[in-house]
């Protein structure tokens, strides 16, 4: 825990790039994030990290814990990101997990162990990602939001199939793929999953897609989200210059196959996310300020190696997995 606390210093965070792209600098009204909870139950290295962000989700966030807990299969790793939380959030979470291994909390024989990390102001999803991420010890991270409830035993065993049969596969989703306009235009098509549709909106009919296939594209979105832990690091992670609510996967998934030939997909898994469940916060007039404080050096208006720097896509392509 004292080496998590000593790393989570802005000091030691963002010193000499530290690997991260963009070489991202902390702003005055930032404050360091610190560990609040740890508890290791065994001492191996585990093949899944498991990063979940939360903001304000004292309804469901012990419902979906309990869920990842129960579904994720392999050894895995659980951080958890508290995001300026005002509402009962923390306290119920912290209950939670004191309470694992216990009669109330049977225990999970994969986990490995649990971290919780909390900010008192607003981080957004980028840099909550970030450092949960670099803080990851497993061969894969799966990154998974906390309005999500996973439903499907062994959903993580799923989206891995890829990753064994395929070696240039940098990240897959459970979630959606889709393409981008070749013109560097904010136009986006040929979507597949959950990409145009509320996540619980019934126009999303799972049996049209096989969890036998790999639907190859342009773009992924997180949630939830594999990906390759070595092969993100070598990316620089995700791009907290340019991006603090949005587009940093869209960016990091063009970087990959650009740069390195890298390609990502999606695999359809079952899961529940209740729209009026999520808590992402919105570019309102308050988070328009913070936008603008937060990065003024931005690529572009919109930012981005994927609008800027980027000469080739893959192919979209199905491939059997």
């Amino acid at each position: 825990m004292e080496n998590i606390t000593k790393f989570l210093e802005f000091k030691n965070y963002y010193k000499n790039n530290s690997g991260l792209i963009n070489n991202p600098k902390p702003l005055n009204f930032q404050k360091p994030t610190f560990c609040i909870f740890y508890k290791e139950f065994k001492t191996e290295i585990p093949i899944f990290s498991i990063v979940i962000p939360i903001h304000n989700q004292e309804k469901i966030i012990n419902k979906n814990i309990n869920s990842i807990i129960k579904n994720t299969q392999g050894t895995f790793e659980l951080i958890l990101i508290l995001d300026a939380c005002i509402d009962k959030t923390e306290e119920k979470l912290l209950t939670l997990l004191n309470s694992l291994n216990t009669s109330t909390m049977p225990l999970n024989e994969n986990i490995i162990n649990v971290t919780v990390i909390k900010s008192t102001v607003d981080m957004f999803e980028t840099v909550c990602d970030n450092i949960g991420f670099r803080l990851s010890k497993g061969v894969y991270i799966i990154e998974i939001q906390a309005d999500m409830e996973m439903t499907q035993n062994g959903y993580n065993l799923i989206l891995l199939k890829p990753f064994i049969k395929y070696k240039n596969t940098f990240a897959v989703s459970g979630r959606c793929c889709w393409s981008v306009n070749n013109n560097n235009k904010n136009i986006f098509y040929n979507f597949k999953g959950r990409c145009r549709f509320r996540l619980d909106n019934d126009k999303y009919d799972r049996k049209i897609y096989s969890d036998k296939k790999f639907y190859v594209n342009h773009i992924i979105n997180r949630g939830p989200l594999l990906i390759d832990n070595q092969k993100l690091k070598k990316l620089g992670y995700l791009d907290e210059t340019n991006f603090f609510l949005g587009y940093d996967d869209i960016d990091i998934m063009i970087r990959a196959f650009d740069l390195y030939g890298w390609i990502c997909g999606f695999v359809p898994i079952d899961f529940k996310a209740n729209v009026n469940d999520g808590s992402t916060r919105k570019r309102t007039l308050t988070d328009k300020k913070i936008y603008n404080l937060y990065r003024k050096n931005k690529l572009s208006s919109r930012g981005g190696y994927w609008l800027i720097k980027r000469k080739k896509f893959c192919t979209p392509v199905t491939l059997n997995i």
